[in-house]
């Protein structure tokens, strides 16, 4: 979980997390981030970046045969003109709080690595100062799901009905409450409240 700042005034957040376990997925998610901070702090575009990333990642896995995956969550922000994107390739839903209010947004697409092409979904995201925005990895979301095969609705809920305005405190609940519900895969939480710039 990395966020940052470049000089054509865009901000990023971004969670990867990499497929499977151990040192491989430590790989993958580890060449992720920093592949992508450093191609969006030389002033890339978001788009290029993703494909070549997915190009990396496939060659490392073609080469090695083994898998080479991770997800990525890639909020950004124009900070002049105040319009946001969020990309998701196989991530987790991300939750936008406004006045109360949550809306939850998804996609359904793969890891990074997996395909060929990249299956990539931008939304654009309406901001407006004071909404908060909470990126959670998949380990966050699998917690407790419903014996159905649907997502739990604890997040949600807690959201809405424990919220504190100390974002740090809250994405310690979160992950606390995520634990304590048997979580047992990596989990990471990025909060971040929308203001004037």
């Amino acid at each position: 979980a990395v966020m940052f700042e470049n000089e054509r005034d865009y901000f990023y957040a971004l969670i990867s997390d990499g497929m499977g376990t151990g040192s491989s997925a430590a790989f993958s998610s580890g060449v992720s981030s920093l592949f992508l901070e450093k191609m969006l702090m030389a002033g890339n575009r978001t788009a290029t970046a993703l494909r070549m990333l997915n190009g990396v990642l496939r060659s490392r896995a073609g080469a090695r045969e083994i898998e080479c995956s991770a997800t990525v969550d890639l909020l950004e922000v124009d900070l002049l003109t105040g319009v946001a994107s969020l990309i998701k390739s196989g991530a987790a839903p991300t939750y936008v709080r406004r006045t109360g209010d949550i809306f939850r947004l998804h996609s359904n697409t793969v890891p990074i690595g997996i395909l060929n092409a990249l299956d990539a979904h931008k939304t654009k995201l309406e901001v407006s100062v004071g909404d908060v925005i909470v990126m959670v990895s998949d380990g966050v979301i699998d917690a407790a799901e419903d014996t159905d095969g649907g997502e739990c609705g604890w997040l949600p809920d807690l959201l809405s009905h424990e919220w504190e305005d100390n974002l740090s405190r809250m994405a310690k609940k979160i992950i606390g409450r995520a634990q304590s519900v048997g979580g047992r895969d990596d989990l990471s939480v990025i909060i971040m409240r929308v203001g004037e710039y």
